[in-house]
């Protein structure tokens, strides 16, 4: 993520899909899509060029330039039967280690292609 003149934003998560959780709901009869519950683990760093501000939803001080954390996402991903790929939803529950720790939350929407 960024945000011009002000941050850029770089994570990576490792994800566990949990397939047959959603047996016997509605979403399991969905057009034999497949939906795909997950939760995951990952780290986070930022560099902002001008201090983020508070209500950037950044966890750095106002003059600090770089920080690190962890993130745990947890969201539901739609996958068509084709093309091979997985549209998503999560909510990103956090900790911010660097300069200082501080608890964030983020949220996303995003489209994967899955190379098969």
């Amino acid at each position: 993520a960024y945000s011009l003149n002000d941050f850029l934003l770089l994570y990576a998560d490792h994800l566990w899909h949990f397939p047959g959780w959603i047996r016997g709901t509605p979403l399991e009869r969905a057009g034999g899509h497949t939906w795909l519950p997950y939760i995951g683990v990952g780290g986070l760093f930022v560099i902002s060029t001008q201090g983020a501000r508070k209500d950037s939803g950044l966890f750095l001080e106002s003059g600090n330039s770089v920080g690190l954390g962890v993130r745990v996402p947890v969201g539901l991903e739609w996958l068509p039967r084709d093309p091979s790929l997985g549209v998503y939803f999560e909510l990103v529950p956090g900790v911010g280690l660097l300069p200082g720790v501080e608890g964030f939350f983020q949220g996303g929407l995003g489209i994967r292609y899955y190379f098969r």
